[in-house]
């Protein structure tokens, strides 16, 4: 009854704001719900390169208790991860490389060069905003007020363009941290079902 008599109290805009709020926060929710989904897909289909890694092994039955069968499982895991986190290090290493050298040899030891760079493209926004409950909230579209600068400069065009370079090898870089964790999932998992002692298990074996 409170909350219907403070909904008749409130003006149009601020149901439309609030109605702009329900449907931001249900947005938000649908996304972080197949971001979810899509992660779990992807970390199912990493985890399977451990099927890949130990199924000649376990075919040969050379590994016969859970101990070893997680030992090797892990340091072939490992060993996967160092060889495919080397090319996104290597490019990191590279772009961040480039960076410093360039500061080095224009005497900008503090790179004010790349925080200028980024500045300079960067566009600025004003949001109109307007009280709901005490809280400001923005009530309509933005209006620029600073337009990006491209004008050619080698430190700007520098900074940009290693920023992207570095940001592509750090998310090859987590997408192999990421591989490794489902890596790490699936060893778990089938350390306990190749080795449990599960009575159901045993006498379908029997059978």
């Amino acid at each position: 009854m409170i909350m219907l008599n403070i909904l008749i109290k409130l003006s149009e805009n601020d149901k439309r704001i609030l109605i702009a709020l329900c449907l931001l926060i249900l947005l938000i929710i649908v996304i972080v719900g197949y971001l979810y989904l899509l992660v779990r897909k992807v970390m199912e289909r990493q985890g399977k390169q451990v099927d890949k890694m130990m199924f000649d092994i376990m075919k040969a039955r050379v590994i016969t208790d859970a101990k070893t069968f997680k030992k090797v499982a892990l340091l072939k895991s490992h060993r996967y991860f160092f060889k495919k986190t080397l090319i996104p290090f290597c490019i990191m290493f590279v772009a961040v490389f480039a960076l410093l050298i360039y500061g080095w040899a224009t005497k900008d030891n503090g790179l004010k060069y790349y925080a200028q760079g980024w500045s300079d493209i960067s566009i600025k926004l004003r949001w109109p905003v307007q009280k709901f409950f005490g809280i400001n909230i923005v009530c309509d579209w933005p209006t620029m007020v600073k337009t990006p600068d491209f004008t050619w400069d080698p430190g700007k065009y520098l900074a940009i363009s290693m920023t992207l370079v570095g940001g592509y090898g750090a998310i090859m870089y987590l997408l192999r941290v990421q591989a490794l964790i489902a890596r790490l999932l699936r060893i778990r998992k089938l350390r306990v079902t190749y080795f449990s002692k599960d009575l159901n298990k045993l006498a379908e074996q029997q059978m």
